[in-house]
């Protein structure tokens, strides 16, 4: 899975890939040699929830696909994650898990979850790299992908876009309390996309 790093020109692969023998690398996950880094990994959902833990680093969250556990990886000044911390059992439920943003104002990443009934659940990150029990924002069932993308709307405030069945895109504008103001649409067609991401 390529993690870009906004710097430089993209990847573009054709054709089969193999990853086989050795131990997952990580490398120079935040960014600063204009390549985008290959992250290889046993887990079925991996996001960036932002900096969780507060030490100025963007993290990492995986699930891990045979055990549904999941896990932070914290990431670090010269550009690698540290080791895993379980920081959830058996997240199996969530058919999504979405970095998105501080949603509090506290500073930290927070997660974003859709259950396999389509409610989407909300998880604050704290200072160990861990989560709050999750609160419930609403039902999410009549999208098929959602993304958590930073400040759309210029207000300094984590947003978040969700592509319905038909295809049409909508944002929904954080308030900085944990909750998105109403929806608004921001572009049709997208159904030919697999995801959003």
């Amino acid at each position: 899975m390529g993690l870009p790093d906004g710097q430089g020109a993209g990847l573009a692969l054709s054709g089969a890939v193999s990853v086989a023998g050795g131990a997952a690398v990580w490398r120079d996950l935040v960014g600063d040699d204009g390549f985008g880094d290959l992250l290889v990994t046993d887990a079925d959902l991996l996001t960036s929830p932002g900096d969780v833990n507060g030490d100025g680093y963007a993290d990492l969250v995986v699930r891990q696909a045979s055990t549904g556990d999941v896990y932070f990886h914290g990431g670090t000044a010269d550009h690698r994650v540290k080791a895993r911390v379980r920081i959830g059992a058996d997240w199996k439920l969530y058919k999504k898990l979405v970095g998105a943003g501080d949603l509090n104002g506290d500073g930290r990443g927070d997660l974003l979850g859709v259950d396999a009934s389509g409610v989407l659940w909300r998880y604050y990150g704290t200072a160990t790299g861990g989560v709050t029990a999750r609160a419930r924002v609403g039902g999410w069932g009549a999208y098929s992908s959602l993304v958590g993308v930073g400040d759309l709307s210029g207000d300094g405030r984590a947003d978040l876009v969700a592509r319905d069945t038909a295809g049409k895109l909508w944002r929904y504008s954080g308030t900085g309390t944990g909750a998105y103001g109403a929806r608004v649409a921001i572009g049709s067609g997208w159904s030919t996309f697999k995801g959003l991401s």
